[in-house]
């Protein structure tokens, strides 16, 4: 490396854990004498110039959806309501979070109330922009029957700026066999 000269070196990882995380680098040969520092001696305070620390903190979530209604049964023209409740066991917060839940033909949205973001009818999802760990989100979500026989609601976590740590969002294939994934019928 001539005087003056700089090199850079990329690494790209990923985080398999939740909490504090630092990265140190060091050189730890030369082919020449250091005047202001040693190679290879470490001590863990990046004190010398040619050591250095990135700190950052490795974020992990666990959400887990409920949805549940009042009723077992309604009238074409009745109206129902379902509650969600979207539970961040942590242990990190959880930001821009988004539960999907179409509802299905026999269903005709009215109202929501959330105590945590919002649900938007045409896009049928939920969004909330942080849930802190250990807090619970909930939307009730009224709707009219608008069509008899068998109502299956069913709702999902579709996406989390962290990773979730028993459970992959947007991958519901109707068994609802996640603890992200839950139905009403």
């Amino acid at each position: 490396l001539a005087v003056g000269e700089v090199a850079t070196l990329t690494i790209i990882t990923s985080v398999d854990a939740a909490g504090d995380i630092v990265n140190i680098a060091e050189v730890t040969a030369a082919d020449q004498d250091d005047i202001d520092s040693t190679p290879n001696n470490d001590d863990g305070d990046q004190s010398e110039d040619d050591e250095d620390s990135a700190p950052l903190t490795g974020e992990l979530i666990d959400l887990e959806l409920t949805k549940s209604t009042e009723i077992t049964s309604a009238n074409v023209g009745d109206f129902v309501t379902y509650t969600l409740e979207l539970n961040n066991a942590g242990p990190s917060d959880a930001t821009n979070i988004a539960v999907l839940d179409q509802l299905p033909s026999q269903l005709s949205y009215i109202s929501s109330i959330a105590n945590f973001g919002s649900y938007n009818p045409s896009t049928s999802s939920w969004i909330i922009n942080i849930l802190p760990a250990g807090t619970t989100a909930t939307l009730n979500l009224t709707v009219e029957v608008v069509g008899a026989g068998d109502i299956c609601n069913a709702a999902q976590v579709i996406g989390a700026d962290q990773a979730d740590s028993d459970s992959t969002p947007n991958n519901d294939d109707g068994d609802q066999s996640e603890d992200d994934e839950d139905k009403s019928v």
